[in-house]
């Protein structure tokens, strides 16, 4: 697996990037990375892992 950084860009509270993924050589994967600046506490972590069973037009479009 390999991948490559897109864009990056720094908000309010959050730092986000935009991947591309090579997870089977056959076609890039978009993903999103949303990681947030330090604060000193403890924050929750949200994974989203699309599945689409082998059929990989499913779900292109979908964003979070």
């Amino acid at each position: 697996m390999s991948g490559r950084v897109i864009s990056s860009e720094s908000r309010d509270g959050f730092d986000l990037e935009r991947l591309e993924l090579d997870l089977n050589g056959i076609e890039p994967v978009p993903a999103i990375f949303v990681r947030p600046k330090p604060n000193g506490r403890r924050v929750p972590v949200v994974l989203f892992n699309h599945s689409h069973g082998g059929f990989y037009h499913v779900g292109k479009t979908e964003m979070l």
